[in-house]
Formats: structure tokens, C-alpha cells, sequence
């Protein structure tokens, strides 16, 4: 049954699920989600589904287990942030007067984000997602050094979030940014994306030199070149 809120416009959608079978098990208490029947073409890959389920809930492997085919989903398949060229880390960082604070890191991928990550900045209260990977608009602004957008990956803590429920859309994908202390946690963000931008093509240029330097044809090249030369 589906209905459209009079209000909003919102879709509220209620489900009743379809009784398999009904019986007495020694099982603790979880939830299992049988997906059968995929369409060739759009069968989902299980490396994949395991990184995007690693990734949704930071509190994998503390005494919560989540298993894709029978095998346990670890925190290591969360690696976004091993593998980033550049990386901001923020730990119990106050951003707001009354003292909120945040942990967790933005940086960028060596390579544009891959198909099966989804690019941007994430917002995570008590170990869930409240706030898929976004850019917070700041596409939007013609910021300097924008392309980095595309290598743009993130993770930030914020519990303080799940403390006012007015602050997470029901849906508990979105947070209200137009509420306080919200607003904070997003001018925080966005600053910190907008530095990112800016300092990227520089630090990129800068690292893709050294790159070259190490490679046996440059050595060659500059081999004959004096001093000056080799500097220029």
C-alpha cells in the first residue's frame, strides 16, 4: 500500500511481506534478506554488494556481523580511505560554539571514483549512514580546482546528529541541513571540500613529477643536462 502525504508530497510506502515459512529455530535473533531471480544483465557483483554494505555501517565487526553468501563482511572492505592519494583526517574536532564534534577523514582518489563507489562525502551517526555521499554542492560555486569533485571520497562521524530526530529525514539517508546544528556540520564540510579543490591540482601536478622523475627515460633525458638545466 502506498500513499502520497497531503503535505510535502513525501511517499510513505507500507510493506507486508510474504510469509515463507513459520517455525521454532535455535537461532539468535537477526535478519536474513534472500535476493533471488536477478536479471542477467543487472545480476549484482558480491565484492561490490559486500564494500557498499562495509561501507553503510561503520560498526561492522563490533558485535554486529554482517554476511554476504555465507561469509562474514569485514571493516577491512571499507578501504576507501587506505586508498587515497590525499586525505584530511579529523579526530574529535569541534565545529560548532556548543561544542560539537567530529571525527573522520575527505580525500581524493588517484583515479576518478570507480562504478561501484559512489563519489562524495558521506555523514555517519552511531556507526549508520545518515547521509549518503553527496558534494555538498559545491559543484555548484565553480570552485577552483573542481575536478577534483571526481576523485572526491569522505567519511564523516557525527553522532551528535542522532541525539535530535528532527535532524534525519525518515528515510535515514538525508540529514535536514537547514536545522541547527546541522548547518554547522555542513559549512564545515563544505570549507573543508573547497580547500581540497583548490590545493588539488597543485599537490597533483606536484606528485605526478615526482612520478616522472623516477622513471629510467627521464633519468636519461636530464643525464647530458648541467646542473642549471636539471633544475629548470
Amino acid at each position: 500500500m502506498q500513499r502520497e502525504a497531503e503535505a510535502g508530497g513525501d511517499t510513505t510506502t507500507t510493506y507486508h511481506p510474504r510469509v515463507i515459512s513459520e517455525e521454532t529455530t535455535n537461532e539468535s535473533s537477526g535478519t536474513r534478506i534472500l535476493l533471488t531471480e536477478f536479471d542477467r544483465e543487472q545480476r549484482p557483483v558480491a565484492k561490490h554488494v559486500r564494500q557498499r554494505l562495509a561501507r553503510r555501517f561503520s560498526v561492522v565487526g563490533d558485535n554486529f556481523d554482517v554476511e554476504v553468501n555465507g561469509e562474514m563482511v569485514t571493516g577491512d572492505e571499507r578501504n576507501l580511505k587506505s586508498r587515497c592519494e590525499f586525505k584530511r583526517t579529523f579526530n574529535d574536532e569541534i565545529i560548532s560554539e556548543e561544542g560539537h564534534s567530529i571525527s573522520g577523514w575527505i580525500g581524493t582518489l588517484p583515479k576518478p571514483t570507480p562504478d561501484d563507489v559512489e563519489g562524495g562525502v558521506a555523514v555517519m551517526a552511531r556507526g549508520k549512514t545518515v547521509q549518503k555521499p553527496i558534494s555538498f554542492g559545491v559543484a555548484e560555486g565553480g570552485t577552483r580546482g573542481q575536478m577534483a569533485l571526481q576523485y572526491l571520497v569522505g567519511e564523516i562521524h557525527a553522532d551528535f546528529l542522532d541525539e535530535d530526530e528532527d535532524l534525519i529525514a525518515t528515510h535515514r539517508s538525508e540529514v535536514l541541513w537547514e536545522k541547527e546544528p546541522a548547518t554547522d556540520l555542513h559549512d564545515f564540510i563544505v570549507n573543508e571540500i573547497k580547500e581540497i579543490c583548490s590545493q588539488w591540482p597543485e599537490r597533483r601536478r606536484e606528485e605526478q613529477m615526482e612520478e616522472l622523475r623516477t622513471e629510467e627515460s627521464y633519468q636519461q633525458y636530464i643525464q647530458p643536462l648541467d646542473e642549471r638545466e636539471r633544475n629548470c
